[in-house]
């Protein structure tokens, strides 16, 4: 059994700023996978037919202690 941590985040995109949330993506996953223990981050975008609705960010960590 592991004991895994999760940090959930959620980021509103505003219609028309795509492009400059997926350069935003990218920068921040590149630093964050930099960090002692991080595992994976997960973009999960909003539900089709509601762009206006925030995506779901989760990062994984091995441990609590990774991200206290």
């Amino acid at each position: 059994m592991t004991n895994q941590a999760v940090l959930i985040g959620t980021a509103k995109v505003h219609p028309g700023s795509g492009e400059v949330f997926a350069a935003w993506q990218a920068q921040y996953s590149s630093a964050i996978s930099k960090f002692p223990g991080f595992l994976s981050t997960d973009m999960v975008p909003p539900p089709a037919g509601k762009p206006v609705e925030p995506w779901t960010i989760i990062v994984n960590f091995e441990s609590e202690a990774c991200i206290a």
